[in-house]
């Protein structure tokens, strides 16, 4: 990814596990589905006080929370679709290797 550095230091490289990637994609893929449960509940802000204002009001909160959160948990689950894969292919990169030094020892 690339980030702004206002600082214009240059940060050291972060060491993460292939695992540790799959982990976190498959706990975001939990959180957005925990997220998109919630929302048919958004509905319920409708049920209150009677009244023509207050109402509309209530339909429209209960419209912008719904696609708030429909568009959160989506956002949620591509994220850790791509922490996942990426830790699949840092994974299988990891396996070749092992597999190529394992092989070039056993040529010695």
């Amino acid at each position: 990814m690339d980030a702004e550095n206002p600082s214009g230091t240059v940060p050291e490289p972060v060491h993460v596990e292939p695992d540790e990637l799959i982990r976190l994609g498959g706990g975001l893929a939990r959180l957005a589905d925990a997220v998109a449960r919630e929302v048919p509940y958004a509905t319920g802000l409708t049920s209150g006080p009677s009244g023509w204002a207050v109402s509309g009001a209530q339909a429209g909160l209960a419209h912008e929370v719904g696609t708030y959160l429909v568009g959160f948990s989506d956002d949620l689950a591509a994220f850790g679709e791509r922490l996942r894969v990426a830790g699949l292919i840092y994974a299988d990169r990891d396996s070749q290797l092992a597999r190529k030094i394992a092989a070039a020892g056993a040529r010695r």
